[in-house]
């Protein structure tokens, strides 16, 4: 069966609405993150663990035929979101909006 642009466009939505669905589970995950940090006394930011989080991102990018250069700015991007979610206080950290 051919494909039409119709039916490539369909599972393009499809897909960019995983995306948002996985990316709001990962701020979720973060800012869970964020609060056991704050309990133990533990800093927010912790460059190590992102930058290796970062790098192995980046690496599945490359296995995938990505440009890795994009990934990693785009991971840039969504870790200093999340970063700076994890840093308000509980009450005012309501989504995305709140960190930028």
């Amino acid at each position: 069966m051919e494909r039409t642009l119709e039916s490539i466009g369909v599972e393009i939505d499809e897909i960019d609405a995983l995306f948002v669905r996985l990316l709001a589970l990962r701020f979720r995950l973060a800012l869970e993150a964020g609060e056991i940090k704050r309990a133990a006394g533990l800093p927010i930011v912790r460059p190590a663990v992102e930058q290796a989080r970062i790098a192995a991102v980046t690496k599945l990018a490359e296995a995938q035929g990505l440009p890795d250069d994009f990934v990693r700015e785009l991971m840039e991007k969504i870790v200093f979101r999340c970063r700076t979610a994890q840093k308000l206080p509980p009450p005012t950290r309501t989504g995305w909006a709140a960190c930028s």
